[in-house]
């Protein structure tokens, strides 16, 4: 197991709340109010059976099952198969091999077509070639940093 010490959760921990400190006095927001504020499931006067056989959003389960997940099902896909692309695009010598970078670039895009997480895999490409293709470590970045 890893060690992790204090530095590196005090670090996560900010950059976690940096991120969604401004979330936390907002209201709620598009179908968050049919979700949440009006849901009958949440009253206290619904019976514990109801809860079982509804979902928490308050929907029956059969009406929705066929449609949801579909987005982030595609995404997914697209999102690996970008990343798998891009793993691809370093040749034996060290060299750039282009077509894989340019199957990476039109993978993202439909990725993020079918749900806008699509895009992070940018991201996770990112920290593949400094930590895995370029074999940077973190105490080694944060020593060239500091």
């Amino acid at each position: 197991m890893a060690n992790i010490n204090l530095k590196e959760i005090t670090l996560i921990v900010g950059v976690v709340t940096a991120c969604y400190w401004n979330s936390l006095f907002c209201g709620f927001v598009f179908d968050d109010v049919s979700a949440i504020l009006d849901n009958k499931d949440l009253h206290p006067s619904t019976p514990l059976k109801t809860l079982f056989q509804n979902d928490f959003w308050g929907t029956p389960m059969s009406e929705v099952t066929g449609v949801v997940g579909r987005a982030e099902l595609l995404s997914s896909i697209f999102f690996l198969a970008a990343f798998l692309s891009y793993t691809r695009s370093k040749g034996p010598d060290n060299s750039i091999i282009w077509t894989p970078i340019a199957l990476t670039v039109f993978l993202v895009a439909v990725a993020t077509l079918c749900k806008e997480q699509g895009i992070t895999v940018v991201g996770i490409c990112c920290v593949y070639e400094v930590f895995i293709a370029q074999g940077y470590t973190l105490p080694l970045l944060c020593t060239t940093a500091g």
